[in-house]
């Protein structure tokens, strides 16, 4: 916890009125004395649990691969014969306004010429016109009934349409033509994975494959439905082979990333994957705010500051990205000189991040809990902070670490009473939190009400028996009731536990003191001092034991250091030593 050790006469007079009657006791146990638990046990804000949620990468083919059939010519008319080998040699130089032309005076030549009719489709489908590809690819059909390719052309055009019922029955019509057809029977799988019917996506994939076994894109796809069938490994497995077999398939490696990150929490190997599928495909915000998160995760803030600033470059309206900016600011600037230039820089540069997600979403409890995090932990600005926790909490109740920061942050500011609230409610949503049931404890403490204060500390230190900072403070409320024998069984435990733990080895020697065990009390207000070379209270307790025990030139000695580290003490210790 934090240790408050500083002292105010008013506070102090009526202890030491007290043990000037008792007889021993100029000394002084730190009135501050505090132990929040924050500071001490390192208790980080709520941003690792709370704060990264993005989107679900889409990493399934918008189209299918198609392949540009030649089609088995029918009965043929001369003049409808001339104008199709037209279009054919258009086709064939990809010049497709001209073969529209070509097939189409094929066409009122010859009504029935099926491959007309399929070409028209197959270039409509190029060109996203599903509605003029369904009318041609239906004329091809009625011309000719058993035309397996128009009926997977036709299914791939009602697929883009979102005719799903009328796309799987054309596929389902050129497979009984055709069985071998992988096409059609990787498009079946396409539709029920995009109808979030996974479990039936998975076997006409397997039949795609069982055709065609070097089929990359029905792998991908296979990978995807067993991924949201929570078949993780087989997911894998899946995309591994995709990849394997198509190694630029920049999908599959992106589909294998979001298995990685967001089901299995691999996000070393997430990193990889996703690494490769954007060298790949580097157009996708989503894969790359992943990657962000991924790198924070693994505490490689570097990697996230530039993996999200790309995420945001492409997608600038990102509140999301916009937070893993912010928290691999913060983290970066947490390993720079503190109060240096450089880490206020970060600082000032992760606020503004917080700032710009919260503006783009306004109800974004997770950026409010993230930004009252950095002006609680590493601007020291709590009244922002507190600002910051209200409104992530208006949000988001429930957050339980939030509701702890902003009850430190009341006491950080020694606004004991207003922060009773926030760490019950911490304690309702976590009752096995020994850190908040500590904290509350200092609040109580600080307001005086010691029968709850000891009933939460004593809780703390039953659900963490090394809780040093809550055994700290039970040492400190009974010293303050007089109970010191009880108070030394406490601080020697935590002092056990933390041997530089200084403001419990002072106290632990205040309580030796009044109990005249006086080499006691100076080698424990030794160590305080080894552990805190400039702690004024250890120096003025020190010389208090050397002038309760008779050795007036040791009580000097602490005078004169008192005198570089602490002159008001220092002056209160010259009238002790000359009384």
């Amino acid at each position: 916890m934090r240790p408050k050790s500083s002292l105010t006469w008013a506070v102090l007079l009526p202890a030491i009125l007290t043990f000037i009657a008792a007889g021993v006791t100029r000394a002084q146990h730190a009135p501050g004395g505090g132990a929040a638990s924050g500071a001490v046990d390192g208790v980080r804000g709520s941003v690792t649990a709370t704060v990264r949620s993005g989107h679900r990468t889409l990493t399934r083919a918008s189209a299918p691969v198609r392949r540009r059939t030649t089609p088995v010519r029918g009965t043929k008319t001369p003049d409808a014969d001339d104008y199709y080998d037209q279009g054919e040699k258009f086709f064939d130089a990809k010049q497709y306004p001209p073969a529209i032309e070509a097939y189409k005076k094929a066409i009122r030549s010859n009504p029935d010429l099926a491959e007309a009719h399929y070409r028209l489709g197959w270039i409509y489908n190029e060109q996203d016109k599903y509605e003029l590809a369904v009318a041609a690819l239906n004329e091809a059909v009625r011309s000719k009934p058993d035309y397996p390719e128009a009926l997977t052309e036709l299914g791939y055009a009602q697929r883009n349409l979102k005719h799903y019922v009328e796309a799987l029955a054309a596929y389902r019509r050129a497979i009984r033509l055709k069985p071998d057809s992988a096409a059609a029977f990787y498009e079946i799988g396409w539709i029920y994975n995009d109808q979030e019917k996974f479990a039936e996506a998975v076997d006409p994939l397997k039949s795609a494959l069982q055709v065609k076994p070097d089929y990359a894109e029905a792998d991908n796809e296979l990978g995807y439905a067993y991924r949201q069938l929570g078949r993780y490994s087989l997911a894998i497995e899946a995309y591994k082979e995709a990849i394997r077999l198509k190694p630029d398939l920049g999908l599959a490696h992106l589909g294998l990333g979001d298995v990685y990150y967001y089901n299995t929490k691999q996000y070393s190997q997430a990193i990889g994957a996703y690494k490769e599928g954007l060298g790949l495909k580097p157009d996708n915000a989503t894969a790359f705010h992943n990657l962000a998160w991924s790198y924070n995760e693994t505490k490689q803030y570097s990697g996230a500051l530039n993996a999200a600033k790309e995420a945001i470059r492409l997608k600038p309206n990102y509140p999301e990205a916009d937070v893993e900016l912010a928290y691999a600011e913060v983290q970066l600037g947490e390993k720079l000189p503190p109060k240096s230039p450089e880490a206020k820089q970060k600082f000032t540069e992760a606020v503004a991040a917080y700032k710009e997600a919260i503006r783009l979403k306004p109800d974004y409890a997770s950026a409010y809990s993230g930004l009252g995090d950095l002006y609680r932990h590493d601007l020291k600005q709590f009244e922002e902070a507190i600002e910051a926790y209200q409104e992530s909490l208006r949000l988001k109740p429930d957050n339980q670490l939030a509701q702890y920061n902003l009850g430190w942050s009341y006491n950080e500011l020694e606004r004991y009473g207003d922060s009773i609230n926030p760490l019950r409610q911490a304690i309702r949503l976590k009752p096995e939190d020994a850190d908040s049931h500590t904290e509350l404890g200092f609040a109580l403490r600080k307001l005086s009400r010691y029968p709850e204060a000891i009933g939460e500390l004593k809780e703390a230190v039953r659900l963490n028996p090394e809780k040093s900072s809550a055994l700290y403070e039970l040492g400190w409320i009974n010293s303050e009731q007089e109970n010191f024998s009880e108070a030394v069984n406490y601080l020697q435990r935590a002092v056990r536990l933390k041997p530089d733990y200084a403001e419990a080895q002072n106290e632990l020697g205040y309580a030796y003191l009044n109990l005249k065990q006086y080499p006691n009390a100076i080698a424990a207000f030794k160590r305080a001092i080894s552990v805190k070379p400039d702690y004024g209270l250890a120096y003025y307790n020190l010389g208090i034991v050397y002038v309760d025990s008779g050795d007036k030139q040791s009580a000097l000695e602490q005078y004169r250091i008192l005198q570089r580290v602490d002159q008001e003490r220092a002056r209160k210790l010259y009238a002790q030593i000359n009384k």
